[in-house]
């Protein structure tokens, strides 16, 4: 009995190996054995729910004899199920719920509804606009894309339209104004959501809607039949703000399939065609031109290679003989500007687009920079020859502006002749500023292109250059002109009594060089002495130095 009572004890305590090892002293009988199944029941069942307790999950349950372990096991298998369950909603199956865990079953179905409905409202948030809660771009074109593939044997319209007056209202009214014109604006496109349509606002004050499912046929009067709902829609629309304001707002209409076949491509025809419709005639509709776009895609396109040539430096030099006349001997060599790029065709085609842009200025300081570090590497090759370089304009004539070009600016200064374009001599303040640069630096300045119209000999006293290069166009045939010769004779005359040195662009023949030789030209250039060339070493002089007159 005692022994009894010690198993019975050490079974109360969890000795469950003790037990067993009283129970196996006592003869083998009926209730031993029942008692050494009992302890090995619980030895078992310990074991198993005290890895249940760590979270043991995956830990093997008692056999089907531990009839004692079937609420742990049934519990266990409960618990698998809830952590798959759990796993599915972490997957985004929201539609978990359960019912055999008691006060954690509502605990769990709440937090799932909360998440469900959390993850609705992300997924609203995520494809609408906060503001006015229509569709946003991004959404807007998946649906419209759904339509075009659910029916894509039927026509559509896309328009896109931008609110006329949101500056106005916002400066008058104030921003918060501003916003409930938009939103009322919005309340009135979202109306055409009852005819089918897709609706979206796809910026600040522009919205799009698309309709599809008609005939092809139907394409002109699809678009003359939505102008006339539209404009009747914004006629009745209007938002009270300190008064009655109208809603008024110009649109651009792009056809399925007639002009774009894909969503991305109608809203950018129908956003292309509403700017047109904003700068040429605002409160209209207007449908997509092909033939407008491409001109202005053309101009955009030349825009961004532009942009691609100033970030990138896509510019190089090629370098034309200066020569002195009596010896053919080479005084220097002009700077002509190439791009490395074939989407520009000359020099000239990179100033018109830079000037169209209001970009001369980036474009002159990459020159600056370029010829900079070109002549700074280059000057043993040089042997105190210069560089004509010829200037955008005078915005880098100082020395201020030459020192954020580059650190050696003085030195290579020193090296160059700064070309300045007859018509920059007309400005007196711009004349000082030259005037002010060349004794700083001691550099040396050509007026360019002179005789092209400007021409005076009182500009030419206020620089007082030390070259002036006859304009090409006044030179070619000269030797055949007695007429241009007189007048050169003279603008040669005067530049000598001012101790100006005077250079004949263009020369392209062996008499005008002679001509302009015998009229007193100190220097010249042209392709009859030499070709540009990316190289100084490939430069030459060609000819023969022109002969001297005879008595």
């Amino acid at each position: 009995m005692q022994r009894m009572d010690k198993i019975i004890q050490f079974l109360g305590q969890g000795r469950y190996d003790d037990a067993l090892a009283l129970i196996k002293e006592r003869e083998p009988c009926a209730s031993v054995q029942n008692m050494r199944s009992l302890t090995e029941n619980l030895k078992e069942l310990f074991v198993y729910s005290t890895e249940l307790s760590k979270g043991n999950l995956s830990v093997d349950g008692p056999g089907k004899k531990n009839y004692i372990a079937m609420g742990v096991k049934n519990l266990h298998s409960k618990l698998n199920h809830l952590v798959w369950q759990i796993g599915q909603v972490a997957h985004g199956d929201y539609n978990q719920r359960i019912d055999y865990m008691g006060e954690l079953s509502e605990g769990y179905n709440w937090m799932t509804a909360q998440l469900k409905m959390r993850k609705e409202q992300i997924e609203y948030e995520q494809s609408h606009d906060a503001r006015t809660g229509l569709l946003n771009r991004t959404a807007f074109m998946r649906m419209v894309y759904e339509e075009i593939q659910a029916r894509p044997d039927s026509c559509g319209i896309m328009l896109c339209g931008g609110l006329d007056n949101v500056k106005y209202i916002n400066e008058t009214y104030g921003h918060e104004n501003g916003d409930r014109y938009i939103i009322a604006a919005a309340d009135m496109f979202r109306s055409y959501e009852t005819s089918g349509a897709v609706v979206a606002r796809i910026s600040g004050d522009e919205f799009a809607f698309y309709l599809h499912g008609y005939g092809k046929t139907e394409a002109d009067a699809l678009v003359e039949r939505t102008e006339k709902d539209l404009f009747k829609k914004l006629s009745q629309s209007e938002v009270m703000l300190d008064e009655a304001v109208k809603i008024r707002a110009s649109f651009g209409a792009a056809l399925y399939p007639h002009d774009a076949t894909t969503a991305d491509n109608l809203v950018k025809y129908a956003s292309h065609t509403m700017f047109e419709v904003k700068n040429n005639n605002r409160g209209t509709i207007m449908r997509f031109s092909p033939e407008v776009y491409r001109k202005k895609t053309d101009v955009f396109e030349r825009q961004e290679k532009l942009n691609d040539l100033l970030e990138k430096k896509s510019l190089r030099f090629a370098f034309q003989p200066v020569v002195q006349l009596k010896d053919l001997s080479i005084f220097g060599y002009e700077a002509l500007m190439r791009p490395t790029t074939p989407d520009f065709f000359s020099p000239l085609d990179i100033l018109a687009v830079a000037e169209a842009q209001s970009k001369l200025p980036q474009l002159e300081k990459i020159t600056y920079e370029l010829i900079f570090e070109w002549i700074h590497g280059h000057t043993s090759q040089l042997n105190g020859r210069k560089i004509f370089f010829n200037t955008i304009s005078t915005h880098f004539m100082n020395a201020p502006a030459l020192k954020k070009v580059h650190p050696h600016y003085r030195d290579i200064c020193r090296h160059i002749v700064f070309e300045v374009l007859e018509s920059e001599a007309e400005s007196t303040v711009l004349v000082k500023d030259i005037q002010t640069f060349r004794q700083e630096l001691r550099v040396m300045v050509a007026i360019d292109d002179y005789g092209c119209g400007y021409s005076n000999d009182l500009r030419l006293m206020q620089l007082s250059p030390d070259i002036v290069k006859i304009d090409r166009f006044f030179i070619t045939g000269i030797d055949k002109d007695l007429e241009r010769q007189q007048m050169l004779s003279k603008i040669i005359a005067y530049c000598q009594s001012k101790g100006i040195a005077v250079l004949a662009e263009g020369l392209e023949t062996e008499t005008e060089l002679e001509t302009v030789f015998h009229l007193g030209c100190t220097y010249g250039q042209g392709y009859y002495l030499g070709m540009p060339e990316l190289s100084l070493a490939k430069t030459c002089v060609k000819g023969q130095p022109p002969a001297a007159q005879g008595p």
